[in-house]
């Protein structure tokens, strides 16, 4: 399902992506949209407002908006405010990666173009 969302389209590539392909975006529960490499090192981040974050929550499936919109309640990125959260979010945050125990955030669906 490609982001047909204009503004959701801008703010997602807005962010550098990792040169090679194999990097991905993830949106943290702390409203921090980051770009990771294949290797889940930060590329670029985007300290979201409480508007972009639900603007970005459209790229999702319904079923799936569903499933996470409560995790960012009163979540305003722009309050993140240490460098080292932002250039390495804590495990309680991370992407996950397969097999992993949950952590927060949601990574874009696979299927939606990011740039």
């Amino acid at each position: 399902m490609p982001c047909t969302n204009p503004e959701a389209k801008e703010i997602m590539s807005s962010l550098k992506h990792d040169p090679t392909g194999r990097g991905f975006t993830h949106l943290a529960t702390d409203g921090v949209l980051r770009s990771f490499d294949g290797d889940r090192k930060v590329v670029d981040y985007r300290q979201l407002s409480p508007e972009e974050i639900q603007i970005v929550l459209h790229i999702y499936p319904p079923h799936m908006r569903e499933q996470i919109k409560d995790k960012f309640v009163g979540v305003d990125g722009r309050n993140v405010k240490d460098e080292e959260a932002l250039w390495n979010p804590g495990e309680e945050i991370r992407p996950l990666m397969a097999g992993e125990e949950e952590g927060g955030g949601v990574k874009a669906p696979s299927s939606t173009p990011v740039g």
